[in-house]
C-alpha cells in the first residue's frame, strides 16, 4: 500500500511539473497600456520592421532633435566623413543645444556627426548640412527625398536640427522606419548612436570638447544601443531608443512623452519578454528554382528574420513568389521574393536575385512546366517552408 501511495504521489508531482512547464511556455508578459504617457508611440522589430505595439503611431507630430537621426544618416552616407570643415560664421551662434563652434576652426564631418548624435548640437547640424549639400535648403531637400525612399511618407523636414517649425513633423512609425534604416543600412550609425562619451577638438587647440550622450537609457537599460533624445516646447519630450538582445533588435519611439525613460523601459521589456528572433534565410544563401525543366540558381539578397511570440511559431511559414517567365532577366536582377507569413498576414520579405545568366534554349515549352519547386542548397531539409514551421 505504501508503495502504491508513493507511485500515486510521484504521478501527481510529475503532472504538476508538466503543468508548470506548460504555463511557463505560453505565458505572456503584459504591459499596462494606460500607464504609457506618450501621445504617440511604437515598438518595432528593427530587423523585419514588424510592429509589435503602437498607439497613434500615424499621428503627425513635431519631433524636436530626433530630426538629427536623418541628419546623421545623410552625413554618414555622403562619403565625406574624413573631410575637414572650416567653420564659417553662418555655422555659429545657433540657438539651443550647441558645442559652441568657433569661426575658423576645423573639424571633420565625422566629429560633427558625433556632436549631433551625442550632444544634440544644433550648430553642428547646420555645419553638416552646408558641407554635405552646399546649403541648408538643399540638405533639407535631401532629407525629404531620403524619407520618401525609406517609406516615411508622413514626415516632412524643414531644417536639419529640429528647431520649431509648423511644417516640420513626423510620426512615431516613420521615425522608427528611419531609425531602422540607419541600423540596417548605414555603416557606423549604430557605433556612433551607442557611444556614451567622445572627445573632439576645440578651436584647433590641444583642448578638447567632452561629449556625453543625452540618452540615459544607454546607462540604465541592459543592451541599449542608442539612439536620440529631443525636446522643444511645441514637441514635448521625444525619445528614440534601441536595444539588441539575442539577435532581437527593438526600436522604441515616443513623441510628446513626459515620462519617456520609464515608458521606454516598459516597451522594451514587453518586447524582449514576449518575442524572440527567428532567422529563416541568410544573406547570399543559394536557392535552386526549377523553371522550364532547367535548374536556375537564385540568391537571397539579405537576411530574412522576424520576431515571433511563442504561440506564433506553429503558424508561421515562408512563401516564395517568383516571376513565371525568367527569359528576360539577367544575373543580378530581382526576380521575386521570399515572404514570411504569420497566419494569412505577410509580415516581412526579402528579394531574390538571379545568380546566373540563363542559357539560350526554346521558350515554347508548355506552360504547365513553368510550375516551380524550390529547395535550399545548403539546407535541403528546409524544402519550401510553406507549411507550419516548427522552431
Amino acid at each position: 500500500m505504501e508503495k502504491l501511495n508513493n507511485m500515486k504521489h510521484s504521478k501527481i508531482l510529475f503532472l504538476n511539473i508538466l503543468l508548470v512547464i506548460f504555463v511557463f511556455e505560453f505565458i505572456t508578459f503584459r504591459i499596462n497600456i494606460d500607464a504609457i504617457s506618450a501621445a504617440s508611440y511604437i515598438l518595432m522589430d528593427g530587423n523585419s520592421g514588424r510592429v509589435l505595439l503602437k498607439e497613434n503611431s500615424e499621428r503627425k507630430m513635431h519631433m524636436a532633435s530626433t530630426t538629427k537621426i536623418m541628419t546623421a544618416i545623410l552625413a554618414l552616407e555622403s562619403g565625406k566623413l574624413n573631410e575637414k570643415i572650416v567653420i564659417t560664421k553662418n555655422m555659429t551662434n545657433i540657438e539651443g543645444c550647441s558645442i559652441h563652434l568657433i569661426e575658423g576652426e576645423e573639424l571633420t564631418l565625422e566629429e560633427l556627426v558625433y556632436a549631433v548624435m551625442l550632444d544634440s548640437a544644433n550648430d553642428a547640424s547646420i555645419a553638416i548640412a552646408i558641407q554635405v549639400a552646399g546649403s541648408v535648403a538643399k540638405f533639407v531637400e535631401l532629407m525629404n527625398k531620403k524619407a520618401r525612399e525609406i517609406g516615411a511618407f508622413n514626415t516632412k523636414f524643414q531644417n536639419p536640427n529640429g528647431l520649431g517649425h509648423d511644417q516640420h513633423y513626423t510620426t512615431s512609425y516613420d521615425l522608427a522606419l528611419i531609425t531602422r534604416y540607419g541600423y540596417n543600412n548605414v555603416p557606423k550609425f549604430q557605433e556612433i548612436a551607442s557611444t556614451k562619451y567622445y572627445k573632439i577638438p576645440y578651436n584647433n587647440a590641444k583642448n578638447q570638447r567632452q561629449l556625453k550622450h543625452h540618452n540615459k537609457m544607454l546607462w540604465t537599460y541592459k543592451d541599449c544601443c542608442g539612439v536620440k533624445t529631443g525636446f522643444i516646447k511645441s514637441a514635448g519630450r521625444c525619445l528614440v531608443s534601441a536595444a539588441n538582445r539575442n539577435d532581437l533588435l527593438l526600436i522604441s519611439v515616443t513623441l510628446n512623452d513626459p515620462d519617456d525613460w520609464q515608458d521606454h523601459t516598459q516597451l522594451l521589456d514587453y518586447g524582449f519578454n514576449n518575442y524572440c528572433s527567428r532567422k529563416f534565410l541568410c544573406k547570399d544563401e543559394s536557392i535552386v528554382h526549377i523553371w522550364n525543366d532547367q535548374e536556375v540558381l537564385l540568391k537571397v539578397k539579405d537576411n530574412l528574420s522576424i520576431s515571433l511570440k511563442k504561440n506564433e511559431m506553429y503558424n508561421t511559414k515562408v512563401v516564395y513568389k517568383i516571376n513565371s517567365n525568367l527569359s528576360d532577366y539577367k544575373k543580378g536582377d530581382v526576380i521575386g521574393k521570399a515572404e514570411i507569413r504569420i497566419g494569412d498576414n505577410a509580415e516581412s520579405s526579402v528579394d531574390l536575385t538571379l545568380d546566373q545568366n540563363l542559357s539560350k534554349f526554346s521558350y515554347t515549352r508548355t506552360l504547365f512546366n513553368l510550375k516551380s519547386t524550390i529547395k535550399s542548397l545548403a539546407k535541403p531539409i528546409n524544402l519550401v517552408q510553406i507549411g507550419p514551421l516548427f522552431l
